[in-house]
């Protein structure tokens, strides 16, 4: 093979060598998303984000669904389903904006503080995160998370069950049997106190970043080589090399 072409792709062939001393130095957590809607008494959505890690979970769930009708339209429990075994799930820590809703409002009234309702359990091979349910803290089922204002179309349940998250809920569960390289293979979303109604997640694909960051280095390695190796054929023998611009 003429040593014009050999010499870029063994620039490129270097350039992959050293990848593991940037790419391997730990194993990156990688989103899984969900939504879904539909199916309610009157009309609801949502979407999870869940990202493994060394021994957690961070879920991000969000209440997309404006201006909901009542109580039974909320999102209120995430059934997760990992690869792998389960081990002991416990709930590190829930966070979101709170508001009290008056039916019929334009807006809710800002609460202080985070949730406090939301627990966490296994059952059936899935880990279920939950205000409403047998592993949510005690009590009716606070700490639902309501869609975006306004709320003039909801009606008296929705003044049952303040505070409400609004819109976004975040929540850390420990789990040692947890990595970094598991997977979420499903999630059904849960609606209403019961919960009442039961939607099974569609996955939103995730672009391939970490396949292309190899590939992109490895092209990138090979254009040096070749306009390295171009210099080196035009300079006289015994010349100083330019100095780059």
């Amino acid at each position: 093979m003429p040593k014009s072409i050999s010499s870029p792709i063994l620039a490129g062939a270097a350039v992959l060598a050293l990848l593991p001393l940037f790419v391997s130095s730990g194993a990156q957590a990688v989103p899984f998303s969900f939504t879904a809607s539909g199916g309610c008494s009157e009309a609801c959505s949502a979407s999870a984000t869940i990202t493994p890690g060394a021994g957690t979970l961070t879920v991000v769930l969000t209440d997309t669904q404006a201006n909901p009708r009542s109580a039974g339209d909320l999102l209120s429990s995430i059934e997760i389903t990992p690869s792998g075994a389960l081990g002991t799930p416990t709930l590190a820590s829930q966070n979101g904006s709170l508001i009290d809703v008056t039916p019929g409002a334009a807006t809710g009234t800002p609460v202080a503080g985070n949730p406090t309702h939301w627990g966490v359990g296994t059952s059936g091979g899935q880990i279920v995160l939950e205000t409403a349910g047998p592993f949510a803290v005690g009590g009716k089922p606070i700490n639902m998370i309501i869609g975006p204002a306004p709320f003039t179309n909801s009606n008296a349940s929705i003044g049952n069950f303040d505070p409400y998250i609004n819109q976004t809920g975040t929540f850390v569960i420990n789990d040692p049997v947890i990595t970094a390289t598991t997977s979420i293979t499903g999630v059904v979303f849960n609606f209403g106190t019961g919960p009442d109604t039961f939607i099974t997640g569609v996955p939103v694909p995730a672009p391939p970043i970490g396949h292309s960051l190899p590939v992109l280095l490895a092209v990138g390695g090979i254009l040096f080589g070749a306009e390295f190796w171009g210099r080196c054929k035009k300079r006289p023998l015994g010349t100083a090399m330019p100095r780059a611009s």
